[in-house]
């Protein structure tokens, strides 16, 4: 714990100050959760320990903590305790206009691909391969517009002219589309 908070500390995650400070409370009250001895095979191999870490924060009730004076689904009780004289002081200090805009768009995630560039680099693949298929479907479906063949009685490359031999019509427009 102390060296993720740390890690966290060196200003490369986006993370509030306040999760810092309550893992610091942990540890200066000696609690820490109980980990599992296998059960991680992540890129950086630390993200069952963290959730771990994470459920003795949120008081979750299976939440299991090596503390000599209280299980752990007490230990968030004490913390929100101990919070709640400062959270009362910091509405009274930070009045919000109901007209303000927010400083973050609600219900959006932007994901930079800063963890694992994996399922980024799969998606962008997929978006790939599905343009090129829509440039041949594109192509072949302008193809047929200007194939006198298969165009009802169109005349061939839409040209305007009396003789195809002069006038090419959009001929030009399907080479470039075949390029």
């Amino acid at each position: 714990m102390l060296v993720r908070i740390n890690t966290l500390l060196q200003g490369y995650s986006g993370i509030r100050f306040e999760i810092l400070e309550a893992i610091s409370k942990l540890l200066n009250h000696n609690i820490t959760p109980c980990l599992p001895l296998r059960g991680t095979i992540t890129a950086a191999g630390d993200l069952v320990p963290l959730s771990n870490i994470a459920g003795l924060l949120t008081g979750r009730p299976n939440s299991k903590c090596e503390s000599p004076w209280m299980p752990a689904k007490h230990t968030n009780l004490q913390a929100m305790v101990m919070a709640a004289p400062t959270v009362k002081a910091a509405q009274k200090h930070h009045e919000m206009d109901p007209l303000q805009k927010p400083k973050q768009d609600r219900n959006k995630a932007l994901h930079g691909g800063n963890f694992q560039g994996t399922p980024i680099g799969v998606s962008m693949d997929n978006t790939r391969l599905a343009t090129a298929s829509i440039g041949k479907l594109i192509f072949a479906q302008f193809s047929e517009l200007v194939n006198d063949f298969y165009n009802n009685g169109l005349p061939s490359n839409l040209s305007g002219g009396r003789n195809p031999s002069l006038d090419y019509g959009f001929k030009g427009a399907e080479i470039a589309m075949a390029a």
